[in-house]
């Protein structure tokens, strides 16, 4: 084995970096209902990569510098960051943008989940169903 392929330096598969591909959920906001509520909210997309795990959400590319674009949002600068950090951002977001009320701060559904990793290849695929609210994609 060479030595420079132990001493590489990997990339953190818990950062989101450009070129990652992320499972973005915000009810309401994505998908889209139009501030409509007597409306039937739409099926939560599942996602999955291969024999990946499934997660909810639909596939957001992050771009070249770092950010993703949703929606109601400037782009949204999430390199760096874990799915965690993400997510809350996002909350917050809709919070300062007036899209949820700050006594929904954490009553809003919102996720972000790893999709595919800019050095993983692999067809994202539509997996058959939804997952409900309130309960979780098998981990």
């Amino acid at each position: 084995m060479a030595a420079n392929t132990l001493t590489e330096k990997r990339p953190d598969r818990n950062l989101i970096e450009p070129g990652d591909t992320l499972a973005v959920y915000i009810d309401g906001i994505l998908p889209w209902r139009n501030g409509r509520t007597d409306l039937q909210p739409p099926p939560i997309p599942v996602m999955q990569v291969g024999n990946g795990k499934a997660v909810w959400g639909l596939p957001v590319p992050v771009n070249a510098d770092g950010e993703i674009i949703l929606p109601h949002f400037e782009e949204v600068a999430v390199n760096g960051r874990t799915v965690s950090e993400a997510s809350l951002l996002l909350r917050e977001l809709c919070i300062a943008r007036r899209l949820a009320r700050e006594d929904e701060k954490y009553q809003l559904a919102v996720s972000v989940s790893m999709l595919l990793k800019s050095y993983e290849s692999g067809e994202i695929r539509a997996v058959t169903g939804s997952v409900p609210l309130t309960e979780k994609v098998n981990e």
